[in-house]
């Protein structure tokens, strides 16, 4: 059987997850050829987590951190406003952007879409960033930017 992703939540989840070293995090909407080892409430899982290691992570939302405070893992909370997100027609959202659609990490190094300096949170993320020897690259004078996250090719 075939699933087909829809253009509306929940619809729109259904491979939203993420993954902190062996352990797979996702929800009840998660699609059930995916097997989760830990459950959040967060649909859009993948975009509420930015990874920083095989047990450490950033999240922007607070029932992830506890949940995966709760299985080990080292999960930084943070309240950041200073994410924008788009529209599908390119113009700026009402709504804020999820730390993990801000982010890639790849090679030792923590990519942020736009200028760290921008985030209320600049501090408590660049701790985080040096607790796990990770090298911050930002672009200096941009706004940060949710724009799904990135995958190296």
């Amino acid at each position: 059987m075939q699933l087909k992703c829809g253009k509306k939540y929940p619809d729109d989840v259904l491979y939203n997850v993420c993954q902190i070293g062996d352990r797979i995090i996702g929800s009840k909407y998660t699609d059930k050829s995916i097997k989760p080892d830990i459950l959040v409430n967060q649909g859009y899982t993948k975009c509420s987590v930015a990874v920083t290691s095989n047990n450490s992570c950033i999240t922007t939302d607070k029932n992830i951190k506890e949940e995966l405070q709760k299985n080990r893992i080292d999960a930084l909370y943070i309240e950041e406003n200073n994410i924008k997100l788009l529209k599908k027609d390119g113009t700026l959202s009402e709504m804020r952007g999820f730390i993990g659609g801000a982010t890639l990490i790849f090679d030792n190094k923590f990519v942020i879409f736009g200028d760290i300096n921008k985030l209320e949170n600049k501090e408590n993320i660049t701790n985080h960033l040096n607790k796990y020897g990770l090298e911050l690259i930002d672009f200096k004078g941009l706004d940060v930017y949710d724009y799904g996250g990135g995958i190296v090719i």
